[in-house]
């Protein structure tokens, strides 16, 4: 956690060391995948939910809902990044480097 934090300091972005790492992740990966990877570290879905809010209240990342006809179980529709989230998610990544 400390050396997510310290990257988020690094790139002169205040989020939490599970923001840090989900930015990176769905930057890397694409959000359905990054989701699969954090489920597999064992992280449960309120933890996800939370921080997946924590990046749409910052205007990081966006879902669109999904219709009334699909498939996807109630998971919502296309989640991204919005432009600022890549810009974040690459302050990020120079950071770590």
């Amino acid at each position: 956690m400390r050396f997510r934090e310290r990257v988020a300091e690094r790139a002169g972005l205040q989020l939490s060391p599970a923001a840090t790492w989900a930015l990176v992740r769905i930057q890397e990966h694409g959000a359905e995948r990054a989701r699969a990877l954090a489920t597999a570290d064992g992280v449960p879905s309120e933890r996800i939910t939370r921080v997946t809010e924590e990046l749409r209240g910052l205007g990081l990342f966006v879902q669109d809902a999904a219709g009334p006809d699909s498939d996807d179980g109630g998971a919502g529709g296309q989640a991204a990044l919005t432009p600022t989230g890549h810009d974040h998610a690459e302050r990020l990544l120079s950071a770590r480097r």
